[in-house]
């Protein structure tokens, strides 16, 4: 998809990414013969990205991503993660609080149902949790969770983020 920005930053411009949350990442079109002003800080003749532009419509706190979501917390329920995943194919959001873990795929993505599920929408009990632990190498890395009848296959785009789902469900996992 290509734009045409006015102003500062005129030309044409290629969509790189569009995110979930509806944002852009734009490159300049080097076939288009775009041309821009660089910013002072900028050298001139760079290239690569060049700007994230982000809807101001979108829900911007946690508390409104999650009404967006249509997921209500329990008065004693708190958010220990929220992330940006994939579960079997399917992207969408993975909440984490002191008694549940849930996905809730992203509508407007590709692929928002994980095979074998009717909603796409998972809800586990921690109560429910028997091993969490990380998979793969490298850029494959994943993190498999275990409970009582099933297992859930996540992948991050964010190394860290996964190490740290992982240490949180470990942390929550009930004893024995």
């Amino acid at each position: 998809m290509r734009v045409t920005l006015t102003g500062d930053r005129s030309g044409d411009y290629v969509v790189v990414e569009e995110r979930p949350d509806g944002s852009l990442v734009l490159e300049v079109d080097r076939d288009a013969g775009a041309h821009r002003k660089p910013a002072r800080d900028q050298p001139r003749g760079g290239g690569g990205l060049l700007a994230l532009l982000t809807r101001r419509s979108q829900p911007t706190s946690l508390p409104e991503v999650l009404d967006s979501l249509g997921v209500q917390l329990a008065s004693d329920e708190h958010v220990a993660q929220f992330l940006f995943a994939e579960i079997e194919g399917a992207a969408g959001y993975v909440l984490l609080t002191n008694v549940r873990f849930l996905f809730v795929p992203d509508t407007a993505a590709r692929s928002a149902r994980p095979p074998g599920s009717t909603s796409g929408r998972i809800e586990r009990s921690l109560d429910t949790l028997r091993e969490a632990e990380l998979v793969g190498r490298g850029r494959r890395q994943r993190l498999l969770v275990t409970w009582e009848s099933s297992q859930t296959l996540i992948t991050a785009f964010d190394r860290a983020v996964l190490a740290q789902l992982e240490r949180r469900l470990r942390a929550g996992r009930p004893p024995g």
